[in-house]
C-alpha cells in the first residue's frame, strides 16, 4: 500500500491507496499512484529521483484549503500497514489541474540551489564571483577587490601561510615577499604589479574527492557518509571560475571519478562504483525476471583542459597557456565518442581515470524485477541463483537505477551485472 502525507499551510492530510487505520486514519484518497524512478547518467554521479503525477480525490481537502493549494510538502511511504511502512520519497507537490475525477499534482524532488562561488566586489565596487581552487593548482587569476588606490585581492580559498602553503605571482614571477595576508580572506601587495596577479596552491583545504564532497555536503546543509567510497580517496586538482550549482559540480566530479551519490534524509552517501554498498542474497522465488544485456559501445573518451605556467624568454617574464588532450579508446570503433571535463591537471592521472571509466561503462548490465518489500539502496550488491532453467545460473548486479511500480507493488533494479554458471 502507498501512504502519502501532504502538508499545506493549514493542515496535514494523510491518504493512501486504500483506507487504513493505524495511529492515524489514512483516507483512501489516492486515485492514481505516481511513477518514480531513480538513476544517473554515465557522465554524472547523482542518483536523483524522477517523478510523475499523483491524483487525489476531489473531496480530500478541507474548506481552508479550497481551491486546492498551489504547493504542498509531500512524503511517500510503502508498506503493508502504517507500522511496517518505509519512506520512499520526500519533496514538493505542485498543483497541475483540478477535474471532477481527481486533483492532479506533479511531484518534484528537493532543490539544491546553493552555488559554488561566493559573491564579492571588485576594486570598482562591482559585484563579482570569487574564483575558487580545489586541490593543488597553479596560477589561478586573483580577483582584485578593495579600492583602486590599493592592490588587494581575494585569496580564493588559499589556506595556511603565504610562501609555504600558497604563493603569489606577477606575470609568472614569484612575489611572495610583497604579500601581506590580511586575515580576512584577502591579501595585499606592497608594490604595484606589472602584469597579471595569480595564486598557486600547494597545501589546499580540499585535495581529494572526499574533501570536495565534505565541503559540498556542508555547503548544501547535509552530512556526508563515505563508508562505501574509494579509500584512499582520489586526488583532485581544478578551479572553478564561473558560477555553478554545488550539486552540479558534485554530479560531474563523482561521475568522472567513477562514483555515484544519493541523498537519503539529511545524509549524502558517496559510493565507489567498484565497491558494494551493502549486499543482499535472494533466491529464485524472490524475483520474477532477471535479464542481462550490453551497454552502449564506446569508441573513445576524451578530455581537454588548459594549465598555465610562468616562463622567461626573449620577450621577458610572462604566463603561457599549455593545452592538454588525453584520449582513451574503447572496444568498438562504431561506438560513442564522449567528451569529459577532467578534475585533475596531469596527463597521467587523467588517462588513468578515463581508462577506469571505459572499463566501468562497458560492463554488462543486469536487471531484476521483484516485489517491493524493502526500500532498495543504490550501490547495493544483489546476488541470486536460478535453478528453474535448463542449467543453473548465478546472477549479480550493483544497483544504479531503481524503478518503482506502486500500482502492482513491484520494483525493478538496474545496474552493472552479469550471470555465470552456478
Amino acid at each position: 500500500m502507498l501512504f502519502a502525507e501532504l502538508t499545506t499551510a493549514s493542515a496535514t492530510y494523510r491518504i493512501a491507496t486504500g483506507g487504513h487505520a493505524g495511529q492515524y486514519w489514512w483516507e483512501p484518497s489516492i486515485i492514481r499512484a505516481p511513477q518514480l524512478s531513480l538513476g544517473h547518467g554515465n557522465a554524472g554521479g547523482f542518483i536523483r529521483p524522477s517523478w510523475g503525477d499523483i491524483t487525489v480525490a476531489p473531496d480530500m481537502f478541507a474548506a481552508a484549503d479550497w481551491p486546492p493549494p498551489a504547493t504542498a510538502a509531500i512524503t511517500l511511504w510503502w508498506g503493508e500497514d502504517e507500522a511496517s511502512r518505509f519512506q520512499v520519497f520526500a519533496g514538493t507537490a505542485r498543483h497541475r489541474r483540478t477535474a471532477r475525477n481527481g486533483i492532479v499534482y506533479t511531484i518534484y524532488e528537493p532543490e539544491y540551489t546553493q552555488t559554488v562561488l561566493d559573491a564579492g566586489q571588485d576594486e570598482n565596487t562591482e559585484s563579482v564571483d570569487i574564483p575558487l581552487g580545489f586541490g593543488p593548482w597553479s596560477h589561478l587569476k586573483a580577483q582584485r577587490t578593495g579600492t583602486t588606490a590599493e592592490y588587494r585581492y581575494y585569496k580564493s580559498g588559499a589556506q595556511g601561510t603565504v610562501g609555504t602553503d600558497w604563493h603569489v605571482y606577477d606575470d609568472g614571477v614569484n612575489i611572495d615577499t610583497n604579500v601581506t595576508d590580511n586575515g580576512d580572506g584577502t591579501f595585499s601587495l606592497s608594490a604595484t604589479p606589472v602584469g597579471e596577479v595569480t595564486i598557486s596552491y600547494v597545501t589546499p583545504a580540499q585535495s581529494t574527492l572526499a574533501d570536495l564532497f565534505a565541503w559540498g555536503a556542508a555547503r548544501i546543509g547535509l552530512t556526508l557518509d563515505t563508508s562505501a567510497a574509494a579509500s584512499p580517496s582520489p586526488a583532485i586538482s581544478f578551479a572553478v571560475t564561473a558560477q555553478r550549482l554545488v550539486i552540479d559540480l558534485l554530479d560531474k566530479a563523482a561521475g568522472y571519478h567513477n562514483h555515484v551519490f544519493f541523498v537519503d534524509g539529511s545524509t549524502l552517501y558517496l559510493v565507489d562504483r567498484n565497491l558494494d554498498n551493502g549486499s543482499m542474497a535472494i533466491t529464485e522465488w524472490d524475483y520474477f525476471d532477471a535479464p542481462t544485456g550490453q551497454p552502449n559501445p564506446i569508441r573513445e573518451l576524451r578530455a581537454k583542459w588548459r594549465t598555465r605556467d610562468g616562463v622567461t624568454d626573449s620577450t621577458g617574464s610572462h604566463l603561457q597557456n599549455i593545452e592538454h588532450e588525453v584520449v582513451v579508446t574503447g572496444s568498438d570503433p562504431l561506438g560513442d565518442s564522449i567528451d569529459l571535463q577532467p578534475y585533475h591537471d596531469t596527463d597521467t592521472t587523467v588517462r588513468q581515470h578515463l581508462a577506469t571509466l571505459v572499463s566501468s561503462w562497458q560492463r554488462p548490465t543486469g536487471e531484476i524485477r521483484m516485489p517491493l518489500t524493502a526500500n532498495p539502496v543504490p550501490g547495493r550488491l544483489i546476488t541470486w541463483t536460478d535453478t528453474t532453467q535448463g542449467r543453473a545460473i548465478a546472477g549479480w548486479l550493483r544497483i544504479r537505477r531503481i524503478r518503482y511500480d506502486f500500482d502492482k507493488g513491484f520494483v525493478t533494479l538496474v545496474g552493472d551485472g552479469g550471470v555465470t554458471s552456478a
